[in-house]
């Protein structure tokens, strides 16, 4: 994975050096210029740039990796692939038709039947999540609700920050974390996130500013297709979920699960898994586009293995020109390319 990181940032540095050719090209469709506060169609316009790029940087890495050793173990992967395959196949002619073959929103009365009954055990999070669940503030907050949601949810377990809106209670809101001063010092510039968002190399920093203190951590977990399997994040995904005092939100490409008119990266909350239909609830926070969905497992994984463009920006105190094309705008973000994937949040272990 170290060896994958430097070669994605080596790619990533050669593409900027290299002049804007491809850049240009990519953002054919958008003005030399942009304004400087960002619209919601303007920031779908930086998803779709970093998606386009995204997807070219995956072709690259694939070439530069080739190696005999990276053979064998691809080789040796495939058969694993293979076994399990075989194995769902089974297990999929005894169900008979059980598991779920699209997106099943938490808008019907299915869905709710498999909170009550067949996700019983592993929807404790759905539930907790009902504490303060909110609607993302704009496009580019999505991580920040996400946030505020899983802190809320720990309610009665640590102390939350208090918004002066509610004061003297204690809530989490998407205002208070983004002007929290220690996650303005680990993560990020407010500017930067109120445009182009947070990616899986962020958030955690953001979440320990106010988990470590009281004994939680949030861990992220980067879904390399090349050297994590599905078995492996439903493993770690699902342990999660059945343990109360642990959370897991999803870094996922939108299209990859059905949802690709209404954007690309994305993050929000897991709220259950449905071992009947081998499905994850995915508790969107951008409530304006989509209720909660079940999501087949192998949609998850294919969401979650995808390459971010901006998965993680430098840290500095210069300001960003935000007139700029997309192209200037990403080399002074500093954007590092990286896998997208979840995070896990749990007691800190002493």
């Amino acid at each position: 994975k170290a060896i994958t990181s430097i070669v994605l940032s080596a790619i990533l540095l050669v593409w900027i050096g290299s002049g804007s050719t491809d850049l240009s090209h990519a953002s054919d469709d958008i003005s030399a210029s942009t304004p400087n506060l960002w619209n919601d169609a303007l920031f779908h316009k930086w998803e779709a740039f970093l998606n386009t790029h995204a997807r070219e940087l995956a072709v690259d890495l694939s070439l530069i990796l080739k190696s005999e050793a990276k053979k064998e173990a691809k080789e040796a992967r495939k058969q694993e692939k293979k076994k399990a395959k075989l194995k769902r196949k089974e297990a999929k002619k005894e169900s008979a038709g059980k598991n779920l073959d699209s997106l099943l929103y938490l808008n019907s009365t299915k869905a709710f039947h498999l909170l009550r009954h067949d996700s019983y055990d592993g929807a404790n999070d759905f539930f907790q999540y009902q504490q303060g669940w909110e609607a993302q503030m704009n496009q580019a907050y999505c991580a920040i609700a996400t946030s505020a949601a899983v802190l809320n949810s720990y309610r009665g377990k640590i102390m939350l920050p208090t918004d002066p809106v509610y004061e003297p209670f204690p809530w989490a809101t998407q205002e208070t974390l983004v002007s929290d001063e220690c996650v303005k010092a680990a993560v990020y510039d407010v500017d930067s996130v109120k445009r182009a968002g947070l990616g899986l190399g962020m958030v955690p920093n953001l979440l320990n500013c106010f988990l470590l203190p009281q004994g939680y951590k949030a861990d992220a977990y980067p879904v390399d297709p090349d050297t994590t399997s599905l078995e492996e994040v439903k493993e770690i995904v699902v342990n999660a979920l059945l343990d109360e005092n642990s959370r897991v939100v999803l870094n996922y490409d939108r299209g990859a699960i059905g949802q690709g008119p209404m954007g690309h990266g994305h993050w929000s909350p897991i709220g259950a898994y449905s071992p009947g239909l081998d499905a994850f609830l995915v508790m969107d926070v951008a409530k304006y586009k989509y209720p909660p969905a079940f999501v087949p497992s192998t949609d998850v994984m294919t969401g979650v293995a995808t390459l971010d463009f901006c998965g993680s920006m430098k840290h500095h105190n210069l300001p960003v020109d935000w007139t700029k094309d997309f192209a200037t705008i990403g080399k002074e973000l500093g954007c590092t390319p990286g896998y997208r994937g979840f995070v896990v949040i749990h007691p800190e272990v002493m």
